[in-house]
């Protein structure tokens, strides 16, 4: 029984050697989709009836009944083939085969880390703080829009400063500090009130700043839950957002998770129906626990270098089975 691997190889991705590196230890036969290849070096079919379907790569064909598990990463489909399609043609084509790849992932019969379907109901920024703080978890005062006026009445009453993010921080790349990267989390600064008004050209969040003790991702696999901390405080460029700080990101220690906090996270996780997802908390100097977000499809690799918890080796044990999935097939 084979475990399939969606990814893109435009995504550089270290979680998925790992994982992929215990299955064949166990002797699990592993195959990668990469989607970027769909549907020009790869062929997929399926029809109406019970299991009917291919899979063809140039690893071979592979018979979807022989599947075990399949663990979707990131689906990046036509991204190989735009030169050989008429511009006019290229964005129905890219549409036409994420459909149909996600149609054919849907109906498989095998368990799914996580399903499609669950990944694209799952909330978004605001939602996921309504559902936090429903599932009791502290969340951060928050405010998302492009209402300059509003804005800037928020930012008056934000007596311990605030932060300005994208609402969805890994949807593009801008010019930022002279290179194209994510916009990072960024502090609410004297100038960046001055172009305030700039806000009406883009709809931004803005939450008031929450005091650090230390910062948590926590990752949940099935039924584990690895919790992980770095202390942010004095770091010029990491103090924000810790992703800025090279040294910060190698700096993640184990952490024992509040179990009251434990419980919430994982009723969150429930809700949203999802086996997998990290999520990042700040500890306050007082102990309180403060919800910011929930990834559904996030980087462990790091996480389990520096620390040694064995998040991959949890990854795979929750594809063969070797562990109960919280939800879904296996539950």
């Amino acid at each position: 029984m084979t475990v399939l691997i969606v990814h893109s190889s435009l995504k550089e991705d270290d979680s998925i050697p790992a994982v992929e590196a215990h299955l064949r230890a166990d002797g699990v036969p592993v195959r990668r989709l990469d989607s970027t290849r769909y549907p020009l070096s790869i062929d997929l079919w399926a029809s109406d009836e019970a299991n009917a379907g291919v899979l063809r790569t140039e690893e071979g064909e592979l018979d979807p009944a022989g599947l075990r598990s399949v663990w979707i990463r990131h689906t990046q489909v036509a991204a190989d083939q735009r030169e050989r399609i008429e511009e006019d043609y290229q964005a129905a084509v890219a549409t036409q085969s994420a459909l149909v790849l996600a149609a054919w992932l849907t109906v498989l019969p095998c368990f799914q880390l996580d399903p499609l379907p669950v990944l694209n109901a799952a909330p978004d920024g605001l939602g996921q703080l309504q559902l936090a703080r429903a599932c009791g978890l502290e969340v951060p005062r928050s405010l998302i829009g492009n209402d300059v006026q509003k804005a800037a009445e928020f930012l008056d009453t934000c007596k311990n400063g605030a932060i300005i993010k994208f609402f969805a921080s890994s949807a593009n790349k801008v010019l930022f500090n002279g290179e194209y990267r994510y916009l990072p989390t960024q502090r609410v600064t004297p100038e960046l009130r001055r172009n305030l008004a700039r806000l009406a050209l883009c709809p931004m969040v803005l939450q008031e700043e929450v005091p650090k003790y230390r910062e948590l991702r926590i990752t949940v696999v099935g039924r584990r839950v690895f919790a992980a901390a770095v202390d942010p405080r004095g770091s010029q460029s990491g103090e924000v957002d810790w992703r800025q700080d090279k040294e910060l990101v190698k700096a993640f220690v184990p952490w024992e998770l509040d179990p009251k906090v434990e419980a919430s996270l994982l009723k969150m996780m429930d809700r949203m129906g999802m086996n997998f997802g990290t999520c990042d908390i700040i500890v306050t100097p007082e102990g309180r626990h403060v919800f910011l977000e929930i990834n559904t499809i996030s980087f462990f690799d790091f996480i389990e270098d520096c620390t040694g918890l064995p998040i991959s080796r949890a990854v795979a044990d929750l594809l063969v089975g070797k562990e109960r999935p919280r939800v879904g097939l296996g539950a």
